[in-house]
């Protein structure tokens, strides 16, 4: 398959000079796949941006899968490539809003490549996805503090990497349905002085565990609890590790006849961050901001209840 396409990204600069920009990106794309045999297909994509400001990108993605006919397995592997032109949109910069960002200047396209390796068996209701995938981002945009209490946009002084791995578990049973996923992510980025440290706000372990039951007619009930583990924490007087929680939510409809009322009960587990640490800061932070960095939920215990009918 062969295509074009033509991309137009704008934001007015308004009351901030400097941080608006206007992107025309015009591209020629083409994907193709083969089967040389019955037990392996290959596909192949690459696509080609002549960007008006940054040059011209090359992405290609290549992915193979094997799997023997009436075989439970199948293994994906795939690895491939892109590009991100410079914006202000990063998390530092959302939080604090443009008036504290310098007018950008000097920065250089964001280039990824990616790889990864899918395994999946499914049998009796069974379905076990297992992935294990490595990433690097060459020229990471990065937000450094300058006097002032302001904030400049720069291209950070190495690539920032992450490797992981990924395990999904699905299972059905009749009205049933369970769900359970962990994740393991280990992402760094560099530093000035070359060495490396974890890349912040990402939580090296994550789990959830779901399920529900569900009777078209009568309703369905539904529990779901979440771990996420530590994270690094760049920006926050009180730690630099966040602290490990849980969530637990639950859902519950009934159905009688044409109205059905539900019931949704999120953070039953009424973690907050502000149980943990004050989110309000006793000096201001990256860009005056006065608030730290958001590792936790905000909100604590909250329900919904309400009723929908079929007219």
């Amino acid at each position: 398959m062969l295509g074009v396409a033509f991309n137009h990204d704008r934001l007015a600069a308004g009351a901030v000079p400097g941080v608006g920009y206007a992107y025309n990106v015009p591209a020629i794309f083409a994907q193709d796949e083969f089967a040389p045999a019955t037990w392996v297909k290959l596909a192949a994509s690459a696509r080609v941006d002549a960007h008006n400001l940054y040059g011209t990108f090359f992405s290609p993605r290549l992915s193979a899968l094997l799997r023997q006919p009436n075989s439970n397995w199948s293994l994906r592997a795939s690895v491939g490539g892109g590009y991100a032109a410079p914006t202000p949109f990063v998390d530092e910069i959302e939080a604090t809003g443009f008036g504290a960002l310098l007018p950008l200047h000097g920065l250089h396209a964001e280039r990824a490549v990616s790889e990864s390796l899918d395994a999946k068996w499914a049998d009796e209701g069974w379905d076990f996805n297992l992935s294990v995938f490595s990433s690097e981002i060459r020229d990471a945009l990065a937000v450094q503090s300058v006097p002032g209490e302001k904030l400049e946009l720069v291209n950070a002084p190495g690539p920032r990497r992450a490797q992981g791995a990924e395990l999904l578990i699905h299972y059905v049973a009749g009205p049933l349905q369970v769900i359970g996923s962990y994740c393991h992510i280990n992402a760094t980025k560099a530093l000035l002085s070359g060495l490396r440290q974890s890349a912040p706000l990402v939580p090296r372990n994550s789990a959830e565990l779901g399920g529900i039951l569900e009777n078209k007619k009568r309703g369905r009930f539904g529990l779901e609890v979440g771990y996420i583990g530590r994270q690094a924490l760049e920006d926050d007087p009180y730690r630099s590790v966040s602290e490990p929680y849980f969530e637990l939510n639950a859902l519950a409809e009934l159905h009688l006849g044409s109205v059905s009322i539900f019931l949704n009960a999120i953070n039953l587990t009424n973690v907050r961050q502000t149980r943990f640490e004050p989110l309000i800061r006793q000096a201001p932070g990256l860009g005056g901001t006065p608030i730290t960095e958001v590792w936790a939920p905000l909100a604590g215990r909250t329900f919904n209840v309400g009723i929908r009918a079929d007219l």
